[in-house]
């Protein structure tokens, strides 16, 4: 059955279309609904369906198989799910992936950031470090945000935000006076809750990078903040660039400028909101 898909004329296509770094990333999938779906989880890169203009390759695909769903991209094995809310996370997870790898020019950080009086502060760490709850704090306080997972870093050493929507604990997003049953595809049995950071604050823009922050999550011990050496930022950079853009080889030069104009730092945090804080005093 036709229906309308981004914006264009009635087309018999089940296809969204996203501009994304120097190409355009094709979805495809044989249930409408998921376009729906992908529309609401990607507004920052969606582009009106192109026509005849369209590339010829289709980058990710979700069809539905007898014993669920399927989601498969170009670079990756095909992922089997059993729910619809397993189909939407790996349809997500492809697409952010393959709009990732479009911004060519980049480096890709392991980060969460946002931009304090027209400077970025990266917020860096392994996973379950709190680096989504700092980002969701940052944009509480009225700061516009980088991302929460991945920050590019341009040639020219500025922060550029990943316009990916925040996956957050819902408690989190609680603690900061935010509703989680009004998010994007608001799940009470999924453990993770999308969040538009338009809702807030929104996307920060191109902005010099002053301040790198390695932060751990400490909710028994008072907030500690000790500068480290260029030598080991520097080191933690590196190990924080991942392999979705230029690699930290390629980065080098790139990462040692961001150091020398950066100040750097260890931070605990006992709770996002403090630790949103210090970060924004350390900025300023």
């Amino acid at each position: 059955m036709p229906f309308r898909t981004t914006g264009g004329p009635r087309t018999s296509g089940h296809r969204l279309y996203f501009s994304a770094g120097k190409r355009t990333v094709v979805a495809e999938t044989s249930e409408p609904e998921f376009l729906v779906s992908a529309r609401r989880l990607f507004p920052s890169y969606e582009v009106p369906q192109l026509g005849d203009r369209s590339p010829g390759r289709v980058d990710v695909t979700l069809s539905r198989d007898g014993r669920g769903f399927v989601v498969a991209s170009l670079d990756a094995p095909a992922v089997p799910c059993k729910s619809h809310m397993d189909a939407l996370v790996a349809f997500e997870f492809a697409l952010s992936r393959t709009l990732a790898t479009s911004f060519l020019d980049c480096t890709h950080i392991h980060s969460s950031g946002a931009v304090v009086d027209g400077r970025a502060v990266l917020a860096l760490g392994e996973s379950g470090a709190g680096k989504s709850s700092l980002a969701v704090s940052l944009i509480s306080r009225g700061h516009r945000t980088l991302g929460d997972d991945t920050v590019f870093v341009s040639p020219t050493a500025m922060a550029v935000p990943f316009k990916r929507l925040l996956k957050v604990v819902p408690a989190v997003l609680a603690e900061m006076d935010i509703d989680p049953t009004s998010t994007v595809h608001w799940d009470p049995d999924w453990p993770e809750a999308w969040y538009d950071p338009r809702e807030g604050a929104g996307w920060a823009p191109e902005a010099p990078i002053a301040v790198l922050a390695l932060v751990g999550y400490a909710p028994k011990s008072p907030i500690r903040v000790t500068p480290i050496p260029s030598a080991e930022a520097l080191s933690v950079l590196i190990g924080s660039v991942l392999s979705t853009g230029l690699s930290a080889g390629d980065s080098f030069d790139t990462l040692l400028k961001v150091v020398e104009g950066a100040q750097a730092y260890r931070m605990e945090f006992p709770s996002a909101i403090e630790g949103a804080d210090a970060l924004v005093s350390l900025i300023r």
